[in-house]
């Protein structure tokens, strides 16, 4: 049988390439495995490759995983990002060998390896980018705090607090703080804003962390937030996308907006104005929730 399939794999013919992958995918050997890497390594065909995937990704062994692995320091691209997304169908099976990865001395190749424990649910892939949200590359450490946030999962908090330090290279720090503003946990709305504080002398990054603190705030604050919301509007450092996106955030909890009547109406008059030529549709939705409960006539005909 593998004899058979070497010899289509050596085919000029898609069809018959594929017909080699398919045997040798029935094998289940570990010279199976290594025969379809070796093939993936140099095949120029995109459908040929997708099969090549498919067949390796089904092969559910600790030895798929190592010898996938490798194909990850190959030169192409298409080599590498194959070689990925059968990392990640592994799941599990592949985990030992993403652990070595994340300690590789190549920084490239633990942002690969980081790339694949973003699709790996489970408490191991997550210690793993946790670690790696402290990496010394920006690239990758940045990568494992965006991961994080895609999970969600309250007890990343503290060790991503913990990695937020006044040294912290800021592209880093902005991946780690969208990640806390992501979570449900209300500590993460104070670490935020504490961050805020450490950079409100640096207007043009004060100005992007609040968006990212609006996030946040839309969804775990409170009256406090309100306040410094509108000061924040004023100032310019909200837009009126985020403002709107906050208020309504803040509605949808069962914070009361009426004490700031004026403010409101003349955000959504202008928004009114303004906005309808454009149709955002998003921002449109919020307004007209929050004008109906606060200023209604807002909605009628003049």
């Amino acid at each position: 049988m593998v004899k058979k399939a070497q010899e289509l794999l050596a085919s000029k013919q898609e069809d018959d390439r594929c017909a080699g992958i398919e045997l040798l995918a029935l094998a289940r050997t570990d010279n199976s495995i290594e025969l379809l890497a070796e093939q993936l390594a140099i095949e120029p065909s995109s459908f040929v490759r997708s099969c090549l995937i498919e067949a390796l990704g089904k092969m559910q062994s600790a030895y798929t995983g190592v010898v996938v692995g490798q194909l990850l320091e190959a030169s192409e691209a298409t080599v590498r990002n194959a070689a990925l997304a059968i990392l990640q169908m592994l799941g599990d099976i592949a985990m030992p060998v993403l652990t070595v990865l994340m300690s590789h001395p190549s920084s490239d190749l633990r942002k690969l390896a980081a790339d694949a424990l973003d699709k790996i649910s489970g408490d191991a892939a997550s210690s793993l980018l946790l670690n790696g949200a402290g990496d010394s590359h920006p690239n990758v450490a940045s990568s494992c705090a965006e991961y994080l946030g895609n999970r969600r999962d309250i007890r990343i908090v503290p060790t991503l607090t913990a990695a937020l330090l006044p040294s912290t290279d800021i592209w880093v720090a902005f991946a780690i703080l969208d990640s806390l503003a992501q979570t449900d946990e209300k500590a993460a709305l104070e670490v935020i804003e504490q961050y805020m504080g450490t950079v409100s002398t640096n207007r043009k990054r004060y100005i992007m962390i609040a968006g990212i603190w609006v996030a946040a705030a839309s969804r775990l604050g409170g009256e406090r937030q309100l306040v410094s919301a509108w000061e924040l509007y004023h100032d310019k450092i909200l837009t009126m996308s985020q403002m709107l996106t906050l208020l309504d955030g803040l509605q949808g909890i069962g914070i009361n907006l009426k004490n700031n009547q004026n403010d409101i109406e003349n955000l959504l008059k202008a928004f009114f104005a303004d906005e309808l030529k454009r149709n955002s549709r998003q921002d449109m939705i919020a307004a007209i929730r929050i004008a109906s409960r606060n200023c209604p006539t807002l909605l009628d005909d003049e």
